[in-house]
Parts: structure tokens; C-alpha cells; sequence
């Protein structure tokens, strides 16, 4: 009985096609978001926050190459 010997082989793969999202769209997005982030500072960002704990002082939104953020920053006490 003879063995079949395993051999490395190369498989090409297909490239995943990435999507680019030009600066109208991008424009588009952003200011269909920008009332909800600034809703969202009006009800979660506290006017007297109580400095014994960490509390949320900004919401923002940003892009990163083709993602989209809507992102929290804390102050840390």
C-alpha cells in the first residue's frame, strides 16, 4: 500500500471588493445623523454633573475610511 504524500498547494482567492463612498453620499449621511446626535446631547449629557462619578460630556459622529461612527466621550473623575 503506497501513502499519497500531502503536498502544500496554492488556491487562488477571490479579492474582496471594497465599496468607496464618495463625498455627496458621506455629506448625505452625516447630516441625516446630525440631529440625532445632537438630540441624544440634549437628553444624555448631564448640565450639573455629579463629579464623584464619570459622566458623559460629548457625542459626536466620524468617518474612518469608509465606516461611519456615532461615538461617546467620557470625562474620568
Amino acid at each position: 500500500m503506497s501513502k499519497t504524500k500531502k503536498r502544500w498547494m496554492f488556491v487562488e482567492t477571490k479579492k474582496r471588493t471594497t465599496t468607496t463612498i464618495t463625498e455627496p453620499e458621506k455629506a448625505e449621511v452625516t447630516a441625516f445623523f446630525q440631529p440625532l446626535v445632537e438630540q441624544f446631547k440634549e437628553q444624555f449629557i448631564p448640565k450639573n454633573p455629579d463629579k464623584e462619578y464619570n459622566y458623559l460630556i460629548d457625542i459626536y459622529s466620524k468617518w474612518y475610511r469608509h465606516y461611519f461612527y456615532l461615538c461617546e466621550k467620557f470625562k474620568f473623575v
